[in-house]
């Protein structure tokens, strides 16, 4: 019987290896073709099988294709052995006791049945020997969900399905980051763990993990997603852009809505106009439901909302001679989007 162990820390430091931003995959414990490309696939020692992981801001996505026996999630009194895996993530170097402390321990177990008073550490890492400490089962797993140092009921979108076969099993599982540290695009994940067998052998992914020195685990980063191209219109109406630099107005810009493009899913607390993009904020609080609904509207006629905005002219950094201007920002989902428009700069 077989005990799966994963850790997972979160820090920023630079790493070389990541997943590459694209669709997520099916959580079905199925491995279709294509559905893990750009994991990080880390081989557990001895041959025992590959733990692959896609982390995403929002979501990190395991794969524990192993050797096993058969399956013991059934096996929640007798102690015999388990199906077990832990997630941790943010490790404090230097004062691990193993498991913890973390922003995030997730452990799912078949073992709920251990010895009462047995081993505790403060109430954390030992506490899921205690049968009356799950935070809930899914998929037949006895699951226990710690985000910072506080246990919770599993989140609705956790998500886990399990394939046993010939000897082999193929977990995938779906693990949300939001109510603990979820990263940003660029960070790091540092990544280790360990199959624990019934007879006490562990066998440790990557070779080598010390579980009190962060360095020795997995680097995984998550990926910056490619910007959006959206297409804008600086002040709508009007052809050409013809901008005063000295001018103490406001420059309207459009983001113009699409089939394929819905300016709700803008986040307006990211916005920025001027000579790169970086220069000036809206001069509107469009977090203000009623200022955000009065900046709608079709303003190239065909059929989609479009969103205008309006920039300090002498925020944006345009200067005399300058030919194009750009917006740039990012969704609600935290993907970039950017967008260039022509102008025409007059006035001495």
């Amino acid at each position: 019987m077989f005990a799966l162990v994963l850790a997972l820390s979160l820090m920023l430091v630079p790493a070389a290896v990541s997943a590459s931003p694209g669709s997520s995959p099916t959580i079905d414990g199925v491995i279709s073709t294509g559905e893990w490309d750009g994991a990080v696939v880390i081989p557990v020692a001895s041959g025992m099988g590959t733990v692959s992981v896609i982390a995403y801001t929002d979501y990190m996505y395991v794969l524990f294709d192993v050797v096993d026996s058969g399956d013991h999630r059934d096996n929640l009194v007798s102690g015999s052995g388990n199906d077990h895996i832990s997630t941790n993530i943010n490790p404090t170097a230097g004062v691990l006791t193993w498991g913890f402390p973390y922003d995030l321990i997730f452990e799912t177990s078949a073992l709920s049945g251990g010895p009462p008073g047995g081993p505790d550490d403060g109430g954390h890492h030992w506490l899921p020997w205690n049968p009356k400490v799950n935070s809930g089962t899914i998929d037949g797993w006895a699951t226990r969900w710690f985000p910072n140092d506080l246990q919770q009921p599993l989140p609705g979108d956790l998500a886990s399905a399990t394939v046993y076969s010939g000897g082999r099993r193929v977990t995938e599982w779906k693990m949300p980051l939001a109510s603990s540290t979820a990263p940003s695009p660029g960070d790091t994940l540092k990544v280790g763990g360990a199959i624990d067998v019934g007879d006490g052998n562990s066998y440790k992914y990557p070779v080598g993990l010390d579980w009190n020195d962060p360095a020795t685990f997995e680097d995984v980063v998550v990926p910056i997603p490619e910007p959006i191209e959206v297409d804008i219109d600086i002040k709508p109406g009007s052809d050409p852009n013809s901008i005063n630099p000295k001018s103490k107005g406001l420059i309207p810009v459009a983001i113009l809505g699409s089939e394929t493009f819905d300016v709700a899913d803008v986040d307006v607390t990211t916005l920025w106009f001027g000579k790169t993009g970086t220069e000036a904020s809206p001069a509107h609080d469009l977090t203000d439901p009623v200022v955000y609904a009065d900046h709608l509207e079709d303003v190239n006629s065909d059929g989609y909302m479009d969103l205008v905005s309006h920039y300090r002219t002498q925020s944006t950094d345009i200067a005399k001679g300058d030919t194009s201007a750009t917006l740039t920002g990012q969704t609600t989902g935290g993907i970039p989007i950017a967008g260039t428009d022509s102008i025409r700069t007059v006035g001495k």
